[in-house]
C-alpha cells in the first residue's frame, strides 16, 4: 500500500492565458500517476499518467456540457500560406479520416487516419510537407469523416 500524494500544475498556452490545472496523485499503483484536469469554464477529463513517459491518458469522460455533434471548422488562415490549420470536433468515439483534394478530385494529403475518441482536434496542413511538387495557388477541399459524419471545405492556397 502506498500513500496517496496530490500535486498542482497549472497550464498555460503560448500567449500565457490560463488554460487549467492539473492535479496528480500518487497512488497504488508504483510508475502510474492518476489526475484530474480542471479546464476554464466547465471543462474537466480524468485519466492517468505512466512514470517516465510524455503520454498522458484520458478515458472518454464528459462534462455535462459535452459535446453532442460533430463539426468541421474553417481552417485559419484562409487564403494560406504555407499553413493553415483545421479543427474540428467529434461527439463520439470513432475512425476519423481528414483527407485534402485538389479541384480534379485528386488526393493531396491524408492528414489523419485513425480512431480518434470523442474530443476536439486541431492539426495543421503545410504544404511543405506535401511530396507532391505540382501544388500550386488555387482552391483545395478539405474532408473530415468520423463514422456516419463526412463534411467537406473550401480552403484557398495563395503561394
Amino acid at each position: 500500500m502506498y500513500p496517496i500524494c496530490a500535486s498542482r500544475i497549472n497550464i498555460y498556452s503560448p500567449n500565457w492565458q490560463e488554460q487549467g490545472t492539473f492535479v496528480f496523485f500518487n497512488d497504488s499503483i508504483p510508475g502510474v500517476s492518476f489526475f484530474n484536469s480542471q479546464r476554464p469554464g466547465n471543462g474537466f477529463a480524468i485519466g492517468f499518467w505512466e512514470t517516465g513517459t510524455e503520454a498522458f491518458y484520458f478515458p472518454s469522460v464528459e462534462s455535462e456540457e459535452g459535446l453532442r455533434d460533430f463539426a468541421l471548422n474553417q481552417n485559419y488562415p484562409n487564403p494560406f500560406n504555407p499553413s493553415t490549420k483545421i479543427s474540428w470536433q467529434s461527439a463520439v468515439g470513432s475512425w476519423q479520416t481528414l483527407k485534402v483534394y485538389d479541384v480534379l478530385g485528386n488526393e493531396v494529403a491524408t492528414l489523419v487516419n485513425e480512431y480518434r475518441p470523442a474530443g476536439k482536434y486541431e492539426i495543421e496542413f503545410n504544404v511543405a510537407q506535401v511530396s507532391r511538387p505540382e501544388i500550386a495557388n488555387g482552391v483545395y477541399f478539405y474532408q473530415l469523416k468520423a463514422g456516419e459524419y463526412i463534411h467537406t471545405r473550401k480552403m484557398v492556397l495563395l503561394k
